[in-house]
């Protein structure tokens, strides 16, 4: 091999190198939403789960749009790991859809403790429509079920629409 293809050759391993832990951390994550133990009802870290939910809606949310996360701090909470993994990644998603045709694309992901119970939200910038946030919410809230959790959506002036997802705390 000629030395001026090393460099060539190094970019390639390194890329295949960062593709692989990417897909690792997913694997791993998707593993231990969906694991049969996750389903029943646990104290979990919120901060936790709303990392993991974001590294399994990263594949739609498009390379330019801005994520901003600001993990506050919440206490544990009770409930099934992998329902509210997969009720937060859903709503992640839908954001992700609502700001695909936007050329400054922004989401933003906050948890904080509100009295007895630990919120997310979840913010985009986009133009979600009704129809979607409905379709979203129904499959939300068939997710959490009976686990005490709940979802709503608020408008404000300018559009941008924030889905707060709501947890009791749990007693570690």
């Amino acid at each position: 091999m000629p030395y001026s293809k090393v460099g060539q050759l190094r970019d390639v391993v390194a890329e295949a190198y960062l593709v692989s832990r990417t897909v690792t951390r997913l694997s791993t994550d998707l593993s231990g939403a969906v694991a049969p133990q996750s389903s029943m009802a646990a104290v979990i870290d919120l901060n936790r789960s709303v990392d993991t939910a974001l590294n399994l809606a990263r594949h739609r949310i498009a390379s330019d749009t801005e994520v901003f996360v600001d993990y506050g701090t919440v206490p544990a909470v009770r409930v099934s790991p992998a329902r509210l993994v997969m009720a937060i990644a859903q709503l992640i998603l839908t954001c992700a859809d609502a700001t695909q045709d936007l050329a400054d694309r922004a989401i933003s992901l906050r948890t904080r403790r509100v009295g007895d119970r630990a919120v997310v939200q979840i913010e985009e910038n986009g133009r979600c429509s009704d129809d979607a946030v409905h379709r979203c919410l129904r499959l939300v809230e068939r997710l959490l079920g009976s686990t005490g959790a709940s979802v709503r959506t608020v408008s404000d002036e300018r559009s941008d629409r924030t889905f707060e997802l709501s947890v009791a705390l749990g007693n570690p």
